[in-house]
């Protein structure tokens, strides 16, 4: 028996399942809305902290000046001194417990994050918003209370990755990373996403609000380091460029992100080493520097005295509005004494993204993305899009090899594979790039070879954030299913614990088809060529004279529209890599039992709206993910040798 598909789609929010009506939560209880700040509002990160306050004291100054409060309730900010530290982070959160507060946004850091989200689920029924620099670790369920504003450390990585390459230049970069488990997990992250070209040639640990030592600076100095990348706090900008001066050693930086801040000094009045770059994340809410109502908000605050809006005012204002909306109400009957967290996991972009919730199932902002801010001299400033490759288009071309998506042992193996003459369907990819002009059947030296390699990879790093893994194959305790995608043939393993999917060949009317006793499946390189992008081919087609920029060995002139050949190229890619992943995540939930589904227009198993659709606007409704996990099951952590 054989499953036939059109092509992939989206879903049915978990909380639109439990049906009725409710009423605002706002307008059931006396008093004010009360929102809680929990952040260091003194020491060294004092004006970070400040910053997360002002954000969200602007939304509420914009919610009321526009709404009028939060259903009749006037709004009401109460701050809770952290001061950076886990023991009286800890304190404060208890004291902002006690203030009954219908919610609470938190700007905590790489010190503090564990223990405030820890007993933030504890508790786990007023919601907290972290918008700090770092975030807590994911949880599956919409019940759960925490949702977070901070990029997440693989994602972050893939993005400093980038930005490596285009503006920074770095072959040979170097971390200092203050020495927290949110640090460690980054450094991690950024030494395996690197890029195949580019070596990381030392790391410094240092502890919170520290800087690298002398003989840290000598050992990276020795080791030719080209750039630093820092991952921390604010003020480890500041204690590196003292420890920089010191050294006589001017050697540019770049900062991950959350380290923008009026915190820092050498960042506020632009005395940071030449060429020096920030890393800033927004969720999708945000692009362009800032929903206009921030504008708005600002403007009328300061009295038109509106100076740099860092990127915490943008974070904390988000979560401040996303705070009060989620708090009015949302045409579902959840529990009582979560009402405004599935308020806030209920909340979607508007109709031209699908109505993609603003915070995804695992409780992080949802579209996430960033950008690249420099010094200037009135403050530090986002570099103008016009200078930067595109971010829409994943990770630039030339970072990635399929041989880094490795099979994690005991969990279910897709073998991923373009065929061969004699497979089934019989390979078509050469066929296939050739008509989107892409490929050049072999007489451009080993461009066609490069181009393969780039899908499959791209492929395969899509594969895994539509099981909920990290897009380098990396997984998430609790949260990614178990399974393992690769392209290279697992020797040994045959079905049931092997599944094998085969991009290749066309059909009339079918981005894809399922054989599930086979445990196998096709997803039709030829059907979504030219059915989805054929009319986009690329023009001039591919010649020798794009080698630089499927290589990575164009140099950046920070010219504007330089990079318009380079997103082409790589929007196509990436686009018919994401078709691959789509109509084959829907192929292998029919392997795993699923069937079509037309509840939700977001639904991977939808075969009725789900042409155009992205692979992060898409996810497996709640009743499939119950059947995934019988099937697949959660990963819950290393297993140990010989374990299954």
């Amino acid at each position: 028996m054989r499953a036939r598909t059109t092509l992939p789609l989206l879903l049915l929010s978990a909380v639109g399942l439990l049906g009725g009506v409710r009423s605002s939560a706002a307008a059931e209880d006396k008093g004010p809305f009360r929102v809680a700040f929990v952040g260091p509002l003194s020491g060294p990160l004092a004006a970070s902290g400040d910053e997360s306050l002002a954000g969200l004291r602007y939304a509420a100054g914009w919610h009321t000046k526009s709404k009028g409060g939060v259903g009749t309730k006037a709004i009401e900010i109460l701050p809770f001194d952290d001061k950076d530290d886990p023991a009286q982070a800890e304190k404060a959160y208890g004291a902002a417990l006690a203030s009954k507060p219908h919610g609470i946004v938190a700007a905590s850091t790489g010190r503090t994050i564990e223990v405030v989200a820890a007993r933030a689920r504890n508790k786990g029924k007023v919601p907290v918003l972290f918008v700090g620099s770092a975030g807590p670790a994911p949880r599956l369920g919409w019940q759960d209370p925490v949702a977070h504003f901070a990029g997440w450390p693989v994602d972050q990585a893939l993005s400093i990755a980038n930005m490596l390459v285009t503006p920074c230049r770095s072959r040979f970069p170097a971390l200092i990373v203050e020495d927290t488990a949110r640090g460690r997990e980054l450094e991690a992250a950024i030494t395996r996403n690197i890029g195949f070209r580019r070596l990381v040639v030392g790391v410094a640990r240092v502890a919170p609000h520290a800087g690298p030592t002398a003989a840290d600076l000598t050992r990276l100095r020795e080791a030719k380091a080209d750039r630093l990348v820092l991952v921390g706090e604010p003020d480890l900008v500041d204690a590196t460029c003292a420890a920089l001066t010191a050294a006589s050693w001017q050697v540019p930086l770049l900062a991950s992100d959350g380290m923008c801040s009026a915190a820092s000094v050498s960042i506020r009045d632009g005395t940071c080493p030449a060429g020096s770059r920030f890393v800033v994340g927004y969720p999708q809410l945000t692009m362009d520097g800032a929903p206009p109502p921030l504008y708005e908000a600002v403007d009328h605050a300061t009295k038109g005295n509106v100076g740099t809006i860092y990127p915490r005012v943008i974070r904390a204002f988000s979560a401040g509005l996303l705070l009060f909306e989620g708090a009015m109400p949302i045409g579902v009957k959840p529990p009582k004494d979560l009402e405004i967290v599935a308020g806030i996991r209920e909340r979607r972009y508007g109709e031209g993204e699908s109505r993609t919730p603003i915070i995804d199932q695992t409780g992080r902002a949802a579209l996430y993305h960033f950008g690249v801010w420099e010094p200037t001299p009135k403050g530090p400033a986002a570099m103008s899009p016009s200078f930067l490759p595109g971010d829409d288009y994943g990770s630039l071309l030339g970072l990635r090899r399929k041989e880094m998506f490795t099979v994690e042992p005991g969990s279910k193996v897709v073998w991923l594979t373009f065929g061969d003459e004699k497979s089934k369907p019989p390979r078509t990819i050469e066929k296939d790039l050739a008509l989107l002009h892409l490929g050049t059947r072999g007489y451009e030296g080993n461009l066609d070879e490069v181009v393969k390699e780039e899908l499959m990879a791209r492929a395969l790093g899509k594969f895994n954030k539509l099981f909920l893994k990290n897009e380098d194959g990396t997984f998430i305790a609790g949260v990614s299913y178990d399974i393992s995608f690769t392209a290279t043939r697992p020797e040994g393993m045959k079905s049931p614990e092997l599944w094998e999917a085969v991009i290749a060949g066309d059909d009339p009317d079918a981005g894809g088809r399922a054989w599930p006793g086979e445990g196998r499946c096709e997803i039709y390189a030829t059907f979504l060529r030219r059915t989805l992008f054929q009319a986009g081919a690329l023009e001039p087609a591919l010649s020798y004279e794009d080698k630089p920029y499927l290589d990575d060995t164009l140099p950046w002139k920070g010219e504007r529209l330089e990079h318009l050949r380079a997103d082409k190229l790589r929007a196509l890619i990436d686009g018919y890599a994401g078709s691959f992943a789509l109509t084959g995540a829907h192929e292998l939930g029919h392997l795993a039992g699923l069937g079509h589904d037309v509840t939700d227009p977001r639904s991977i198993m939808n075969v009725v709206e789900g042409a155009g659709l992205r692979e992060t606007q898409v996810w497996f409704v709640p009743p499939h993910a119950a059947i995934l996990e019988k099937v697949l099951g959660r990963w819950k952590g290393p297993r140990k040798e010989g374990a299954k």
